[in-house]
């Protein structure tokens, strides 16, 4: 029949099951800041390939780490997805990041001034888990939007 669509293959759905543990990561631990869930999205040995935080990120406690400055120095953080691509283990994603700076960050005192920044990541998927990621911060318009050069 011409309206029968062909059955999803195995990558596609490997596919969307990694899309969707990108896209937990995003809604409920920097968003809605649950981070008893890391465990259940990262790997144990997870490591974070980034110019956008100081120092290494790894494992659990490296995630939890990160996310707890980050919600610290911007309390009202809010990532809205704006484009995800997934395909075999690789899983991009574009969000658009706000928040107020109510906190210290990277030893700046708060400022006060509200944020609002791109951030492209690229994670890879093992075994269910984010074993991987690169990110893409856009962390000069960060500075200038705090007023900070």
């Amino acid at each position: 029949m011409a309206d029968e669509q062909p059955a999803a293959t195995n990558i596609e759905i490997l596919s969307q099951a990694n899309a969707e543990l990108a896209k937990r990561y995003v809604n409920e631990v920097v968003n809605q800041g649950n981070l008893d869930v890391i465990p259940e999205i990262y790997a144990q040995d997870y490591e974070n390939h980034t110019t956008a935080v100081v120092g290494t990120v790894t494992g659990h406690d490296g995630v939890r780490d990160m996310v707890e400055q980050w919600r610290m120095a911007f309390p009202d953080v809010h990532a809205t997805i704006e484009d995800v691509i997934a395909t075999g283990d690789r899983v991009v994603t574009r969000i658009s990041v706000t928040g107020t700076h109510e906190g210290e960050w990277r030893g700046f005192a708060p400022t006060g001034h509200a944020i609002n920044i791109r951030i492209i990541s690229i994670f890879r998927i093992e075994d269910g888990l984010i074993k991987e990621r690169w990110e893409n911060a856009d962390m000069v318009s960060l500075l200038a939007q705090l007023g900070i050069s």
